[in-house]
């Protein structure tokens, strides 16, 4: 069951669906969300050895220097997830966010250590789902010193 508690940064509204970001120490947790009255489906993410999230990005800013971060990575065989959501329901994915920025797919480019502003994009511009661009609220990313 997932912990509602947990303060999300949600974005505005577009066709019903929002998306929403929270921090969990050097992790984002990417949220959507169903606000309308309707059913609707949205691609999930991509299966493959790991769960790849081809329509999630990640804005981050420390020290006026900005920074986007992809959740997609080379693969051999795969396949997109699609989920209905129900009204009110939600999907979340959680991601290590500085073991992805020290990967090749982004530049191979760890994080230093300090506190970002993160915000998060989703978008679908094909496939029988939701259509759309999403944008998050802000929050506050904490990288420790090792």
């Amino acid at each position: 069951m997932e912990d509602r508690s947990v303060s999300i940064a949600w974005g505005q509204v577009v066709s019903d669906l929002r998306l929403g970001l929270s921090a969990d120490g050097t992790s984002a947790v990417f949220h959507l969300e169903n606000v309308g009255k309707a059913k609707l489906e949205v691609w999930s993410h991509v299966a493959t050895a790991e769960t790849h999230l081809d329509w999630y990005a990640l804005h981050l800013v420390r020290d006026h220097s900005a920074r986007d971060l992809r959740f997609v990575d080379d693969r051999n065989r795969s396949a997109p997830i699609k989920v209905t959501l129900d009204p009110g329901a939600r999907v979340s994915h959680k991601v290590d966010v500085a073991a992805w920025a020290a990967r090749a797919a982004n530049n191979s480019q760890p994080l230093a250590p300090g506190s970002y502003s993160a915000t998060a994009t989703y978008e679908v511009t094909d496939g029988p789902v939701w259509h759309g661009k999403l944008a998050s609220g802000q929050v506050t990313l904490t990288v420790p010193r090792t």
